[in-house]
């Protein structure tokens, strides 16, 4: 896709949600204990429901994987030379020759703040930055633009102070700002769909005591009206709808293993109807809606990126066979292992087809990959309620299906060790995987050696 039809931003965001990460090979560890059972994972008359996928890149991740190298939007503290004297002395000169609501106290204010906040002193720094947006504001304009610098301070230094309902606050505010009377196909306001939409997911993945759902219904349709928007604007294969549609596809893996609120330690599910006067709750009737139909949610988003690509870029083999791999991704995911086995096949023959075709197929197909490729469940900056990590390194199969079995544990397992070894192995059992795809056909990869970094 050339920068020329989507511009250098937007082109950037589809490239990255194009780009596939290989995986690297690993060192053999010393001990070895094999604790698989070889039990069924799912539907006995104990467990009659396959359990959840597990969440890669939160739980669990493999050590040397760049996917989860990757950071949320969160703004950085601006770096000030100036003392804190000199710029209070700056001030009072000002204020006295032009008046306490002058606008050349903005950039002053919003300094003093930086040096504040790189003291540590979050107290003043926010006192400050919160005077520096008010003067821009009664000056020009609640929408201004200037006051996104100072924002984006104030949202990370509330970050950095642990205060995430304030910045969730600020957050919020500042995306009403950036896409103050902006349509969807501005690269300005794409910008700020994705960096907005990053703050939901990451304040979902982080379950600070908010109603999960909301968020989920927030983040989802976030970008179902920006489809809908770019769809009617510039039409149903604009290139512009990419980074859209792959923020759904986002959208549909959290969708896929939200399990409930939490109350008192316990996931529980909630009525659509609340529990005064039996009102309609609009969010649970939208949560209801895209549970029962996200995998359809789903697909119909990959095949829509697929469609796009076909138009716009009908020779270039690899992004069409990602696409391809995407939507079995999907269909792996979804455990349809029939229709994941039949569409991996059918993106091997595609990549075989390459000028480069050999290089092509080794890269995409040699070795299995854990999913989802879209690193939706990385974590932000908000917690993940898990207080303990550890390192295990593992060896194991993937079957066909996309499942690891026989997992030996090569970590020597030790009192201190015990609790993220076992974590590890039920982690893992749940991890669902590209499988490799040799001479046109899915087969079992044995002996995979990885190191996994568990969160829990």
């Amino acid at each position: 896709m050339s920068g020329a039809i989507l511009g250098p931003r937007l082109a950037a965001t589809a490239r990255l949600a194009l780009t596939l990460w290989a995986p690297l090979s690993f060192s053999s560890a010393q001990a070895s204990t094999v604790v698989d059972t070889g039990r069924a994972q799912c539907c006995s008359s104990i467990i009659p429901e396959a359990p959840l996928n597990t969440e890669y890149g939160a739980t669990i991740f493999r050590s040397d994987d760049p996917r989860t190298k990757l950071k949320p939007h969160i703004p950085l503290f601006i770096p000030n030379s100036a003392p804190a004297n000199s710029l209070l002395a700056a001030i009072d000169e000002h204020e006295a020759s032009f008046g306490v609501m002058s606008t050349g106290l903005v950039a002053p204010l919003g300094s003093l703040g930086a040096v504040y906040a790189e003291d540590s002193n979050y107290k003043d720094a926010i006192q400050s930055l919160r005077r520096a947006v008010h003067v821009a504001r009664v000056n020009d304009g609640l929408h201004t633009p200037t006051q996104i610098p100072l924002l984006e301070q104030l949202i990370a230094i509330n970050v950095e102070a642990g205060d995430y309902k304030t910045s969730d606050e600020i957050q919020r505010y500042l995306y009403r700002v950036r896409s103050w009377k902006r349509s969807a196909d501005d690269p300005e306001m794409a910008d700020a769909i994705q960096k907005f939409a990053d703050w939901i997911r990451t304040t979902y993945l982080g379950d600070i005591g908010v109603e999960r759902f909301r968020l989920l219904v927030e983040y989802t349709l976030l970008f179902d009206r920006a489809i809908e928007e770019v769809s009617e604007a510039n039409g149903v294969l604009s290139p512009l709808l990419i980074p859209y549609l792959e923020g759904r596809v986002g959208a549909a893996y959290l969708t896929s293993v939200y399990d409930g609120e939490r109350e008192g330690g316990v996931r529980i599910s909630a009525s659509p109807r609340d529990s005064v006067g039996g009102r309609l709750d609009q969010d649970m009737m939208r949560r209801d809606r895209f549970i029962k139909h996200n995998e359809r949610y789903g697909l119909r988003a990959l095949e829509h990126v697929e469609q796009i690509l076909r138009h716009h870029q009908p020779d270039n083999v690899e992004a069409l066979t990602q696409a391809r791999l995407s939507i079995a991704d999907w269909h792996q995911w979804n455990r349809k292992y029939a229709k994941a086995m039949k569409v991996y096949e059918e993106a091997w023959r595609m990549a075989s087809s390459a000028n480069d075709g050999g290089a092509l197929v080794e890269r995409l197909f040699h070795s299995p990959l854990e999913l989802p490729l879209n690193p939706v469940f990385n974590p932000g900056v908000m917690p993940l309620q898990t207080r303990n990590t550890s390192e295990i390194a593992m060896r194991f199969s993937v079957t066909r299906h996309g499942e690891a079995k026989g997992i030996e544990i090569l970590t020597e397992t030790t009192a201190e060790t015990q609790a993220g070894v076992t974590r590890a192995y039920h982690f893992l059992r749940n991890v669902r995987f590209r499988p490799r795809v040799v001479k046109g056909e899915v087969v079992r990869a044995k002996g995979l050696e990885r190191r996994y970094q568990i969160r829990y």
